[in-house]
């Protein structure tokens, strides 16, 4: 792999990149199946090692615990007592890490950690301030406002499939789930290059309904060669 691609990659998991870095990385993964594997495979060991060092940390505070404030007297019975906080605060520590390794993360932050949508781009076709009003509205998080912008372009474009995706999006940030499946789920069913971005989404919109079981199915219908695979492969790990 070329170094230059190395260091975004470096650059992009310590949160390093600027937006046009971020753009050429989003279409690296979209078009080089080889950098996008190799991006999945970090962010999973980034992920793996931010646990691990959770977890040492947790040991590493409950030995100092016991090293801090249960100091050993030559008392038999101040020896007992110190046995016994000792014994405490190993205990703390492994309920500690069984409480990590037993509740993992909820259907909601897994939502938020994998709701990550790519930038509107709707005035590369045009110049219309309506258009351009609509992409600084979605960009920017501003769903609520973006929704009407939305349905108004649709009108005018009813076999716009990039618009009915976005639209679902909104529809998905603004608590209107039902809205924003049935989207999805038509555009999963079509064969418009929308396919599989309607399934990962129809996925997401089912982890945010609490629908994990569902959810999961829904990624295993993602194919190999898609841009989402790996990402739907580590979620559903997860599930």
């Amino acid at each position: 792999m070329k170094e230059h691609y190395t260091d975004l990659i470096e650059r992009f998991l310590w949160g390093e990149l600027s937006e046009k870095e971020l753009g050429e990385l989003e279409q690296l993964r979209q078009t080089d199946s080889e950098f996008a594997a190799t991006l999945a495979e970090e962010e999973e060991l980034k992920d793996f090692l931010s646990r691990q060092e959770a977890r040492e940390n947790i040991l590493n505070n409950t030995k100092e615990l016991g090293q801090t404030f249960f100091v050993e007297k030559k008392s038999t019975r101040l020896r007992w007592i110190y046995g016994l906080s000792v014994a405490a605060a190993v205990l703390i520590g492994i309920s500690l890490l069984t409480w990590i390794w037993a509740f993992p993360p909820s259907t909601q932050e897994l939502y938020q950690a994998y709701a990550v949508h790519y930038p509107l781009e709707l005035t590369e076709r045009s110049s219309d301030q309506d258009l351009r009003n609509l992409e600084e509205a979605f960009n920017s998080g501003a769903y609520e406002k973006a929704i009407p912008l939305q349905e108004a372009y649709l009108i005018e474009n009813p076999d716009d499939n990039e618009g009915k995706l976005y639209l679902g999006i909104s529809y998905l940030e603004t608590g209107k789930a039902e809205d924003a499946l049935a989207i999805f789920e038509a555009l999963a069913s079509g064969t418009s290059l929308y396919k599989e971005e309607g399934t990962w989404y129809k996925a997401l919109t089912y982890l945010k309904m609490e629908q994990p079981e569902k959810a999961k199915s829904t990624l295993k219908e993602i194919p190999r060669e898609s841009r989402r695979y790996a990402a739907a492969r580590k979620l559903s790990r997860k599930l």
